[in-house]
């Protein structure tokens, strides 16, 4: 339950659903070459800038007026807001005037997830073939499932997962801490198999990214299926998007992708 929803059992809400929400059709799949494929193609046509920190977002009766870190300024007619619930929660953006109160009442009942991930890339395979790996050792939630991308990339390769206050604690140590704990946990699956050092390694720290704040909203204790429409909501000139605004697929690339869809449709009007 703490793997799936990226939180400590004690803050996950009883009636939190399990899953992601609605039926979808159509089977699970990796992406190779990575999502940011997805994210250009959609992005075809459409001017974007980086490197803009935004720190204020102004709801003003002419429009919108946004403020960057470095004083740029940005107006427009409309806004579609978003940032992860993360980053909404650590009040890292102010908004003027302040959020109404339902609003503000959602993104402080809902809660953020963190699911960390580390890939390693070895020299060898020294599993068995499988598809995922699981590790159920004494300390609970310490890199309890592992993918193997082998067959996936051509390469031997696992990918590990930890989550909520496991992830969170593991997030604050130096990388060759968090490599250590992965392959002690491994060591510990293949006790009398040679592990050799892998070649390359990749580690997440979605709670540290401060673009970020943690990996994904879910029920927390207090909050109500409502809070996240209220979140969508539009306020005057700008609406929010988001996976944490979906109602039917929280949580997934499904559900942000609708949901701008939706605040699209609802700004154009």
């Amino acid at each position: 339950m703490e793997h799936e929803v990226g939180a400590p059992l004690s803050a996950i809400a009883a009636n939190a659903p399990l899953g992601d929400g609605d039926a979808l059709l159509g089977g699970d799949a990796l992406v190779p070459d990575g999502l940011d494929h997805v994210i250009k193609h959609l992005a075809q046509g459409v001017e974007i800038r980086l490197g803009h920190v935004v720190q204020t977002i102004e709801n003003q009766p002419q429009g919108v007026r946004v403020t960057t870190t470095a004083g740029a300024t940005f107006n427009a007619r409309r806004l579609c807001c978003t940032v992860p619930l993360g980053v909404l929660k650590r009040n890292l953006i102010r908004f003027e005037p302040p959020l109404p109160k339902e609003k503000a009442r959602a993104i402080a009942g809902l809660g953020m997830g963190v699911l960390d991930k580390i890939v390693l890339l070895f020299p060898e395979r020294f599993w068995d073939p499988t598809n995922w790996l699981r590790n159920d050792g004494s300390e609970s939630g310490l890199w309890p499932e592992w993918a193997d991308l082998t067959s996936v990339i051509g390469r031997p390769a696992l990918m590990g997962f930890i989550a909520a206050t496991q992830a969170q604690q593991l997030e604050r140590l130096p990388d060759q801490a968090i490599l250590n704990s992965a392959l002690n946990q491994l060591k510990r699956c293949y006790p009398t198999r040679s592990i050799p050092a892998p070649t390359e390694v990749l580690i997440t720290r979605w709670n540290e990214d401060p673009f970020a704040c943690g990996s994904y909203s879910f029920a927390a204790v207090g909050s109500t299926p409502g809070m996240r429409a209220d979140l969508a909501m539009r306020w005057d000139a700008v609406v929010f998007a988001g996976e944490a605004v979906s109602t039917s697929y929280p949580a997934t690339m499904q559900g942000a992708y609708q949901s701008g869809i939706q605040a699209a449709q609802t700004l154009l009007v």
